[in-house]
């Protein structure tokens, strides 16, 4: 009986072992994956590309100071900085403008010159009352002020004390001067008195050799 049994209980429990699972899956769960068109980098990624940066600037300021040649600005964080052509305004970008280039103009001469080359049409008394210079101080410094007409190139001394009697201007400006024949931009400063004929060449944005043409318009500051 025993005999008969026995082998109907292990084969019952051996087909009973082949329906069940072997082991049970875990159970799964949903994660919440944001989906991104791009790669997202991590921390570890973000450090090591601005330690890289910032090595590689470093190398190129070396390089550049080695060499003598004008180093990259860099920021806050070490990497090269550039300037923009953009200025990010709330709601607008605005293309900013760029820097000028002023060009530099002939000024009046400064103070009183120790000396000065006269041009043509320049006499003695119109100089005294240009640099504010007593007349008498002027030709007693000057021998070449006792003629009447002083060559263009002659050299004369401008005495720095002493000042011109009563007032300088001989007529009113500022104002329009209208060229006549004969004229130069030192002949009409001296018409005026107290005007320096390189204020009036930078008012008038004249080029060497300054040129003059009968009827042309001038502006007298």
């Amino acid at each position: 009986m025993l005999l008969t049994i026995l082998p109907l209980i292990l084969i019952s429990l051996f087909f009973a072992s082949c329906s069940l699972p072997a082991s049970t899956a875990s159970e799964s769960f949903a994660t919440n994956t944001p989906n991104v068109p791009f790669p997202i980098a991590t921390n570890a990624q973000t450090v090591h590309e601005v330690v890289s940066g910032t090595q590689t600037a470093q190398a190129m300021q070396s390089g550049l100071q080695t060499q003598g040649l004008p180093t990259i600005p860099v920021g806050s964080t070490g990497l090269p900085t550039f300037p923009s052509l953009y200025t990010n305004t709330p709601g607008s970008m605005v293309l900013s403008t760029p820097t000028k280039t002023m060009v530099p103009f002939a000024t009046s001469t400064p103070g009183r010159p120790v000396t000065y080359t006269i041009h043509e049409g320049e006499y003695c008394y119109c100089l005294a009352r240009r640099f504010d210079v007593s007349p008498d101080t002027l030709v007693t410094a000057n021998s070449a002020c006792n003629n009447s007409v002083l060559q263009p190139g002659t050299n004369i001394t401008i005495p720095q004390t002493g000042s011109w009697p009563g007032d300088r201007a001989l007529k009113p400006h500022p104002t329009t001067y209208i060229v006549r024949n004969g004229d130069t931009i030192y002949i009409i400063a001296c018409y005026f008195g107290d005007v320096d004929p390189n204020i009036i060449i930078a008012a008038n944005g004249l080029q060497s050799p300054y040129t003059l043409t009968v009827g042309q318009s001038l502006q007298i500051p």
